[in-house]
Parts: C-alpha cells; sequence; structure tokens
C-alpha cells in the first residue's frame, strides 16, 4: 500500500490492503514504535520539535485515518506501507524529494545510478548508506565498554580461581593458575557485530558506501578495526544471535540502539524485502519536518545560523535579567540573522492557501520581541511556486511577518532534472531574504 504524508485515506482501504500491518500500528504512539525493531529519525524524540512520545504515526477520524509527519517504509509479514512525501511523483512512483531532503541533511553521496536502483529495493539501500551516519553518531558519544568474563592461567590473578581448571591444568603445579576475571572491555559482541558488518559491507557489491566514505567514517571504521583484534568470520552467526538476545537499552549510548538495528538488517538480509515472512514488524520511518529543517540548513547557511535544539549551548534564555533562578525559561528559533533581525522558523506544512496557524504566529511574535526582529516568518515546501507572501506590520514595535514558500518540482525527466530544479528555486529564495535585507 502506498500513501503520502499529511493526507486524509479511508479506512476500510487500510483493512482491505494491510490489516495484520494497521493491527500492529493503531493506537500505538512514537515511543511504542521506538521500542519495536522499526529504525526512527532522527535518533532521539528530544532532536525533533515536532515529535514526542505520544505523538502517533496515524491520527483516527471516526472512518478516516490522517497520515502526519513520519514517512517512510514499514513491513510485516506479507505486507509492505510505502509513506512518501506528499511531493512524491505519482507517475514515476518515485519519492525524489524524500532522496533530495536524506542526501541534504545527512550529507549522502548517491549517484544517478543508485537512486534507479534505490526503488528497487528501498530499505535495503537505505541501511547500507545511513551506516556510516549511524556509525558516527554512535561513535560521538565514544566506545561502548561490556563487562566480559575472561578465562587465565598464569600467576597474575585478578579474579577468581577456577578450582576445576586448576585441577584439570595445573596440578601437579607448573607455576600456574586458572583463574576466571570479569573485565571492562571494547571487544564486546555488540562491537563485533559493527566489526562484521563493516567486513560485510567492504566485501560485497555495494562496497563504494565505505570505500567512498568521508574522513571520519574511515577513522571511526579504523577504530573499530583495531579495537577488535579476536574478529573472526566463523562466529559471526553466533555474533547475530547474541545481538538478537540482547537489544540494545542503554540510556546514555541511546545512539548504539539504531546502529544495532541497522547492523542486524544488513547481516541478516532483512533490508531486502522488509522482513516479509516474520512476525515482527520491522521497517524505517523519518520525521520529514526535522528533514526539512535540517536541510534549509544547507540552502540558508550562508544567511542564516541555524540553532540546534539538540545542543544546550543554542538554547537562548527569554530573559535579559533573571533573578529567580525557578523561573529560567529558554527558546529555540530554527534560523536566526542577528545583525539583520531576521527570524525564520522551518515549517513542514501546508501553507499554500491557509492562512498562519495562531500557534505558529504566537512563535513568531515571541521570537520577534525577543530578537527585536524587523522581520519574522516561516518557510515552508510548495507545489505551485517560490514566493514572498508579506502578510503584514504586527502592532506594537511593527515588526514585518512573511511567509516564504519553496517550491518541489513536479515535472522532470529524472533525478538530475529535479536537483537541477531544486537549485534555481533555492536561489531564488535566496533572492527574496536578500531583498528583505536590503529594506
Amino acid at each position: 500500500m502506498r500513501i503520502e504524508d499529511n493526507n486524509f485515506y479511508n479506512r476500510e482501504d487500510f483493512n482491505k490492503d494491510i490489516p495484520q500491518l494497521l493491527v500492529q500500528l493503531e493506537n500505538q504512539t512514537v515511543q511504542d514504535l521506538y521500542k519495536k525493531h522499526i529504525i526512527i529519525f532522527p535518533n532521539s524524540l528530544s532532536d525533533s520539535e515536532d515529535l514526542n512520545k505520544k505523538s502517533r504515526l496515524f491520527a483516527e477520524y471516526g472512518s478516516k485515518i490522517k497520515v502526519g509527519n513520519l514517512i517512510g517504509f514499514l513491513g510485516y509479514n506479507t505486507e509492505r506501507l510505502e509513506i512518501h512525501s506528499r511531493f512524491a511523483n505519482e507517475k514515476q512512483a518515485k519519492d525524489y524529494f524524500l532522496i533530495y531532503l536524506i542526501q541534504k541533511a545527512i550529507s549522502i553521496n548517491l549517484t544517478n545510478l543508485d537512486i534507479d536502483s534505490f526503488w528497487q529495493q528501498p530499505v535495503w539501500y537505505l541501511v547500507q548508506y545511513l551506516f556510516p551516519y549511524y556509525l558516527n553518531e554512535a561513535l560521538k558519544k565514544g566506545i561502548f565498554k561490556q563487562y566480559n568474563t575472561f578465562k587465565y592461567n598464569d600467576l597474575n590473578i585478578r579474579g577468581t580461581i577456577d578450582f576445576s581448571r586448576l585441577i584439570k591444568d595445573d596440578i601437579p603445579f607448573i607455576n600456574k593458575i586458572a583463574y576466571t576475571s570479569r573485565e571492562l572491555t571494547d571487544d564486546n559482541p555488540l562491537i563485533e557485530l559493527v566489526r562484521h558488518t563493516i567486513e560485510y559491507l567492504r566485501n560485497s557489491n555495494d562496497r563504494k558506501i565505505i570505500m567512498n566514505a568521508d574522513k571520519l567514517t574511515h577513522n571511526n571504521i579504523r577504530s573499530i578495526i583495531k579495537l577488535t583484534p579476536n574478529y573472526n568470520f566463523k562466529k559471526r552467526k553466533q555474533i547475530i544471535n547474541y545481538n538478537l538476545r540482547h537489544p540494545f537499552h542503554q540510556i546514555y549510548f541511546k545512539e548504539y540502539r539504531n546502529l544495532q538495528l541497522i547492523c542486524l538488517l544488513i547481516l541478516r538480509h532483512r533490508g531486502i524485502k522488509l522482513n516479509l515472512g516474520n512476525s515482527s514488524i520491522t521497517g524505517f520511518l523519518f520525521d520529514v519536518s526535522w528533514l526539512w529543517e535540517n536541510y534549509l540548513t544547507s540552502v540558508l547557511g550562508d544567511m542564516f545560523i541555524h540553532l540546534d535544539n539538540r545542543k544546550q549551548s543554542d538554547f537562548i534564555s527569554v530573559y535579559q535579567d533573571l533573578y529567580d533562578q525557578n523561573e529560567y525559561q529558554k527558546c529555540c528559533p530554527d534560523f536566526l540573522n542577528e545583525n539583520q533581525h531576521i527570524v525564520l522558523d522551518a515549517k513542514y506544512k501546508i501553507y499554500d492557501d491557509q492562512k498562519l496557524r495562531l500557534d505558529d504566529l504566537r512563535q513568531l511574535i515571541s521570537y520577534g520581541y525577543l530578537f527585536t526582529a524587523k522581520n519574522i516568518g516561516v518557510i515552508y515546501p510548495s507545489k505551485y511556486e517560490t514566493n514572498l507572501n508579506v502578510i503584514g506590520a504586527l502592532k506594537g514595535y511593527s515588526a514585518q511577518v512573511v511567509k516564504i514558500s519553496l517550491k518541489i518540482p513536479q515535472n522532470y525527466k529524472d533525478y538530475t532534472d529535479f536537483v537541477t530544479q531544486m537549485k534555481t528555486e533555492e536561489q531564488k529564495v535566496h533572492a527574496y531574504l536578500k531583498s528583505i535585507i536590503r529594506e
């Protein structure tokens, strides 16, 4: 079944096409989906402004089901659900906009050949191409260490004497004592799983994923190889089974959770058909509003500062002088140009023929006041045209409220043509912003 984000559908269509998958998904919060074998991007709910623990993939309105801002690919037994962006080309059945967002937001290098192959096995390509990203994200927290039990037979006793081995191997006395020791080690089943994935990709037809990686990825790959001297190809099945029995749950190293899932999908080849024939639900979901905001960073980066709500250092206090620390409040607009007094918020909403929602307007007014902005507004995707719509000047200090639309091409020959048209529209956005700055 194929659907698009931010659209309504008849419940009976779901019951007809994906009845089992619907049972697995309905009434499930995003937090519930995180606990299943579903990789949700970004890694954490705290990374997204629009998602929270109670957010749902679907919202039910009587006999209608509304799809929100989560898009991607899901499978359960023989059923398959593809949630595309509302800008996908229905005739070509290819969502170039989704690929473009992923490529820009996560810095993945894809060729035309990759794009053509992608739609034949989308999840398989996603898990492979996103492996370097998740590897780098996990290693930002450092190498995960785990207590393992080791057996020794020497005189440097630093554990519990193993009397059965002592009697068997060391009597008569041979100047050695058998003992076991629990030690915190880098070379553990999870890191071994990552090593096996690296070796698999190195020797696959898609070895370019590893070979063409950036410097950071190459450095992290070298680190993993150095930390796993006990790597043994023959133990791959054993390592996979251990990680299947021990899903990762540590909060501090939460980035390793998706890395573990990615590795298991790659090594078990489960990305190819979305776990068809298996009784567990698997797949990929993207918070497209997060992708949209981070894509805009590449468009506006030379003109605006992107304030990242994942970084505490980017949050700004709403108080100039705070006398009661219990009243501390902070804010984090998406894009800020303090010199020109402009604040913009990225919105993945349908704003072509609709006025600003009251909650968005209130948010803009707050930002305008806090930063004494001359211009405040939203920037959103559109099917129709790239345009600057000046709504009006606010009462009080007369900040100008604007809506900026960025056209997503609907007619194109191939991905190269789509990218060319996108760059043209991005240049138009730059021109509109420069016209505001000159005022």
